[in-house]
């Protein structure tokens, strides 16, 4: 919009010194003309053809002098873009002054326009460029602080089940201890009592304590299990090893029932140390999907294949009895690389 109003001005004064000197239907057939080529070289990014134009104007105008009342609006043009046919523009302008001094004026308003314009371009895309950094630098804020929450996160995720762990320890090693020593000692006592009076109370006191210590053993498995983190010990087992190169998508929307997470974390570490001691791959892909009926996993390599194992190892028939417990299917591929492809049904 600057741009055309500069534009504007600059055909109003252009327009009023020709006036002073020629009117008539020349001056605005001189102008249409004017304005047509002022167009095409706006909306034409070849530049050679922009600059045949500009020649072609710088002719006509020496041929009739009527067009020269609008040659600063080419030479603002070209001086905008900063090229060298605008000294041309400024040259013809000012031999053409000598004879029509009353476009000296419009000559020096275009100079002044131009490198106005040409400075306010120079600042304003300054500003789009600090406005875009300022951006970039607010998106990395963003994500550095997302990956800070996400970290914290996990921390304290950690810091949970490992206190899980120390309760389910605690709750083991004490009150366990004491419910069994007091059922050793109710046991003890039922060998030396003489009063048959006493030994339904002693029966019925060691019925209470073994029923104790049940309970407290289901309380410690289920801490136990609910401390183990399918994500956390899966990343665990892959920071065990510098190389290959492993990633894992975990695309888990909920929780693995029990079994299913013990049978995957085992099928997990089976393949990484199968693939280690017997696959030449420098890169190992997890993939874990959960779907409306089943859970997917698979394990590949890029390597060239297992060697040096003959049939089904020990640790390969131990996936397949753990899978196949669960009423899942395996799929355990030699070929392209080593894969293991699991599905299991919720």
């Amino acid at each position: 919009m600057d741009k055309i109003a500069d534009l504007i001005i600059l055909y109003i004064v252009c327009a009023a010194s020709g006036a002073m000197v020629e009117t008539g239907v020349s001056m605005v057939t001189a102008m249409l003309i004017s304005v047509i080529f002022v167009c095409v070289d706006m909306f034409i990014e070849n530049k050679k053809i922009d600059v045949v134009l500009d020649i072609i104007y710088i002719i006509v105008s020496f041929i009739n002098p009527g067009h020269i009342f609008f040659l600063p609006i080419i030479m603002y043009n070209e001086l905008y873009k900063e090229r060298y046919i605008a000294m041309i523009c400024a040259l013809a302008a000012a031999w053409q002054s000598f004879k029509l001094p009353v476009i000296i004026p419009a000559a020096l308003l275009s100079i002044c326009m131009a490198i106005k314009m040409h400075n306010l371009e120079k600042y304003r895309n300054k500003y789009y460029q600090a406005l875009e950094y300022s951006k970039k630098a607010d998106e990395r804020i963003r994500i550095d602080r997302m990956e800070k929450m996400k970290n914290q996160e996990s921390d304290i995720k950690i810091a949970t089940l490992a206190e899980r762990n120390r309760i389910a320890r605690e709750i083991h090693d004490n009150v366990g201890h004491m419910l069994t020593r007091s059922i050793l000692q109710v046991g003890a006592l039922k060998i030396i009592n003489k009063d048959e009076n006493m030994a339904e109370q002693l029966d019925m006191l060691k019925e209470t304590l073994d029923s104790a210590m049940q309970s407290i053993r289901k309380s410690v498995h289920d801490i136990k299990d609910k401390a183990v983190d399918f994500e956390v010990t899966v990343n665990g087992l892959i920071n065990e090893y510098d190389n290959p190169e492993i990633t894992f998508d975990n695309g888990l929307t909920g929780e693995l029932s029990k079994e299913i997470k013990y049978c995957f974390i085992s099928v997990i570490k089976e393949a990484l140390t199968n693939v280690v001691k017997h696959s030449n791959a420098d890169r190992v892909e997890i993939i874990l999907r959960e779907h409306p009926a089943l859970y997917q996993l698979m394990i590949k390599d890029n390597g060239t294949g297992i060697k040096g194992i003959q049939g089904e190892g020990i640790g390969l028939m131990n996936m397949r009895e753990r899978v196949e417990a669960l009423g899942g299917n395996i799929n355990i591929s030699h070929e392209d690389g080593f894969e293991i492809f699991i599905s299991i049904i919720k």
